[in-house]
C-alpha cells in the first residue's frame, strides 16, 4: 500500500529501544516517574499537614488537589509496568496484519502475530485509524508481555500476546491511505479530537486549581478579617496561594485557545509540502524542538522553528525532509504528517535566507530521544 510519505520507524533507528509514552527511553522515564512520586507524596503530606495548622480548610484542600490525584495516576503507572521487561538490544518484529488478522473492541486491538496467538494492547482512536488503514506495527516480545510501536510514532504501548483475540472484538475495516484534504484524512480528525480532548481536560483542571486558590485566599482573609490567624502569617500564605494559582490562571486560557485551534476545521483543500533544507533537532522534557531552513513552493529560502512540538513530529519532520503545512506558508501554520496523528505549529521567517549547500540532521541509535 502506497504511503503519503517517508516517516521514522521504530525498528530502523532506535536499534529496538523500548519507548515509554512520552518518547524518551525507559532508564530515563523511570528516573522521571521517580521524581514526581516523590514531589507528589511531600506535597500531600505537607496538604494533610495543614489541616492542623489553624488556616481552615481550603488552603490544604488547595494543596493536596496538586499532590493526591496526580500521585495515584503516576502511582498506578508504575504498577502497571510489566514485570519482566523485553532486552533493550532486542531487535523489534515488523508484523503486517492480515486481512482478517486485525480485530477491535472499543480502543483494544487484536492482531493475529505469525505464529497463530494473538497481540492485544489498548491504544488511543488515532492510532486505531492509523492502523485500520497501515495495517502493520513493530513487537519487542518478552514471553507473554510485548511492547507495540508503530510507524511514525516515537512512543510505545503495552501488550499482551494471548491465545485467543479480544472477547467481543470485531474485525477493523480498511481506511484509505491516499493522500487527499487534510479535513477528510480519518486519521488527522481522529488526531485533531485527542489532542482538543486532551486540552479541554487539562483547561477544566486547571479551572479547578484556580477556583480552590479564590476560595483559599477568600477562607484567610476573613480568619485574617476575625482575628483568628496573624495578619502577616495570612498575607504570606494567600501571596504563595496566588503565586501558584498564576500558571493556571494563564494555563486556563492557553489550553482553551488551543482546544479551539484544534477543533476548528481545516480550509485547506490539499497538503502543502514544505522542503526542508537543513535541519537541527533539540530533545527537551517530554518534547523536541527543530530548528533549520525550508523552501517555500514559491521557491524563497527560509529560516523556520517547529517549537516544543510532540518527540514523533519532530522525528518525522528530521527523517521525511518535510514539512506538511494545512495550506499557509507564512507566518505561524498549522503542520501535521498526512496519514498520521501527529499535529504541530511552525514558525516561518519572514526574511529570505540564503541558499547553501542542505545539511541534513537524523537521529541515530548513538542520538538517544531523551530529554
Amino acid at each position: 500500500m502506497t504511503e503519503p510519505t517517508r516517516v521514522w520507524e521504530p525498528g530502523c533507528h532506535l536499534a529496538g529501544a523500548p519507548l515509554p509514552p512520552n518518547g524518551v527511553p525507559y532508564a530515563v522515564s523511570q528516573r522521571r516517574l521517580t521524581r514526581r512520586l516523590a514531589t507528589r507524596t511531600a506535597l500531600t503530606l505537607v496538604g494533610i499537614a495543614l489541616f492542623f495548622a489553624g488556616l481552615g480548610i481550603a488552603v490544604p484542600i488547595f494543596v493536596l488537589f496538586f499532590g493526591v490525584p496526580y500521585l495515584v495516576t503516576w502511582a498506578y503507572a508504575a504498577a502497571r509496568e510489566p514485570r519482566s521487561l523485553p532486552d533493550p538490544d532486542a531487535p523489534f518484529e515488523e508484523v503486517h496484519c492480515e486481512p482478517d488478522g486485525l480485530v477491535a473492541r472499543r480502543r483494544t486491538i487484536g492482531v493475529r502475530l505469525p505464529d497463530g496467538r494473538w497481540l492485544t494492547a489498548t491504544v488511543g482512536l488515532s492510532v486505531h485509524a492509523q492502523l485500520a488503514g497501515q495495517r502493520r506495527l513493530w513487537l519487542i516480545r518478552a514471553g507473554d508481555q510485548a511492547w507495540v510501536a508503530f510507524p511514525g510514532i516515537a512512543q510505545r504501548w503495552r501488550g499482551r500476546i494471548e491465545d485467543a483475540p479480544p472477547a467481543g472484538a470485531e474485525p477493523m475495516p480498511v481506511l484509505s491511505r491516499a493522500l487527499g484534504s487534510p479535513r477528510e484524512d480519518p486519521v488527522q480528525l481522529a488526531g485533531r479530537r485527542a489532542r482538543a480532548r486532551a486540552s479541554w481536560r487539562n483547561s477544566a483542571l486547571q479551572a479547578v486549581a484556580v477556583t480552590l486558590a479564590a476560595w483559599a485566599v477568600w477562607g484567610l482573609a476573613e480568619r485574617v478579617h476575625a482575628r483568628e490567624i496573624d495578619q502577616i502569617l495570612g498575607l504570606a500564605v494567600a501571596l504563595v496561594v496566588g503565586v501558584s494559582a498564576a500558571p493556571a490562571l494563564s494555563f486556563v486560557l492557553l489550553s482553551g485557545i488551543e482546544a479551539f485551534l484544534y477543533r476548528k476545521p481545516r480550509r485547506a483543500a490539499a497538503w502543502t509540502p514544505v522542503r526542508v533544507l537543513d535541519r537541527k533537532i533539540v530533545f527537551h522534557s517530554g518534547t523536541a524542538s527543530v530548528l533549520g531552513r525550508a523552501q517555500l513552493p514559491d521557491g524563497r529560502v527560509v529560516s523556520f522553528r517547529l517549537p516544543k512540538a510532540t518527540v514523533s513530529l519532530a522525528l518525522n519532520v528530521v527523517v521525511s525532509g518535510q514539512l506538511w503545512t494545512f495550506g499557509k506558508t507564512r507566518g505561524t501554520a498549522q503542520v501535521g504528517v498526512p496519514g498520521y496523528p501527529l499535529l504541530g505549529f511552525v514558525k516561518f521567517s519572514r526574511r529570505e535566507q540564503r541558499t547553501q549547500q542542505p545539511a541534513s540532521v537524523t537521529p541515530s541509535a548513538s542520538q538517544p530521544t531523551s530529554g
